[in-house]
């Protein structure tokens, strides 16, 4: 079964989002900061990871950043309600696999 990451600090997101993918026969874990979200991407391996470009503390790119040097393949969505093209720009260089 796949296994999917969702780090967003919007709880109701995570929540939500969450139930529609397990519905949909994925297991799924939700943290709601980059923090915990390296914390758990130590931790086990996933198949994708849902990540906000927006969080307090350590930000969506400063995760994206961290795994990249890790050498962590993982593919990442990274999501935004704040988006711009900069950012955009910034997240796939940076190695994210889609905005």
């Amino acid at each position: 079964m796949p296994k999917i990451l969702i780090i967003d600090d919007d709880r109701a997101f995570r929540l939500s989002t969450a139930a529609l993918l397990r519905a949909d026969g994925y297991e799924v874990d939700s943290v709601g900061d980059g923090a915990a979200g390296g914390e758990s991407l130590r931790a086990s391996r996933y198949d994708l990871v849902i990540l906000d470009l927006k969080m307090p503390g350590v930000d969506g790119l400063g995760v994206v950043e961290a795994l990249r040097l890790w050498g962590e393949r993982v593919p990442i969505l990274m999501i935004s309600g704040f988006g711009t093209v900069e950012s955009a720009v910034r997240a796939l260089h940076l190695g994210a696999d889609d905005f």
